[in-house]
């Protein structure tokens, strides 16, 4: 199965530029983390299937172990480089 255009490198490093840190979209990603980080209290874990760049798993506050997956091993080389709490990322 195609994973156009997941799978392109380019396209992965600048996804967050384009859909991230839109100005059309930066108000919806923070309430997003607003609303992670609340479901996050009082768990231990927090497990993101087609978690792209690891944008939200990185940014969002929480004492959680966190899981990523995603089927585009371009953009989990893109998560792999973000700074933020410790993630274990599969490609799958």
């Amino acid at each position: 199965m195609s994973n156009t255009p997941y799978d392109d490198k380019d396209y992965a490093v600048k996804y967050d530029d384009r859909y991230i840190s839109s100005e059309s979209t930066k108000f919806a990603i923070r309430e997003e983390i607003k609303c992670i980080e609340s479901l996050l209290k009082n768990k231990t874990s927090w497990f993101d299937a087609g978690c792209g760049t690891g944008y939200h798993l990185k940014k969002a506050k929480g004492e959680v172990h966190r899981y990523g997956l995603d089927r585009s091993a371009a953009m989990i080389d893109v998560a792999r480089t973000r700074e933020g709490p410790e993630v274990e990322l599969i490609v799958d």
